[in-house]
């Protein structure tokens, strides 16, 4: 019963996961090229990316939407859980 509903927003997650190795790619691409600055800025957007894949991946699968659709309903999601926070 826990897996119904990720195992309805398969292809929902496929998407992400394609999307996210793409960016994982693009990230090396950045380190490989220059040393420290390129560590720095990957790690930076790698960091990023894994705090926006956190947040996401819920919405795909509560919602079904696709991976850019996912990522339009973060701002949502994070709004309604900080002003749930901040009327404490």
């Amino acid at each position: 019963m826990a897996f119904a509903k990720p195992s309805r927003a398969l292809p929902q997650i496929a998407g992400w996961a394609l999307l996210s190795a793409t960016v994982g790619l693009i990230l090396r691409v950045i380190e490989d090229r220059s040393e420290k600055i390129g560590r720095i800025v990957a790690g930076l957007l790698g960091v990023a990316w894994t705090v926006a894949s956190f947040m996401v991946v819920p919405v795909l699968v509560a919602e079904r939407k696709g991976p850019f659709g996912g990522a339009e309903g973060i701002d949502r999601v994070a709004s309604q859980d900080v002003g749930g926070a901040a009327r404490w």
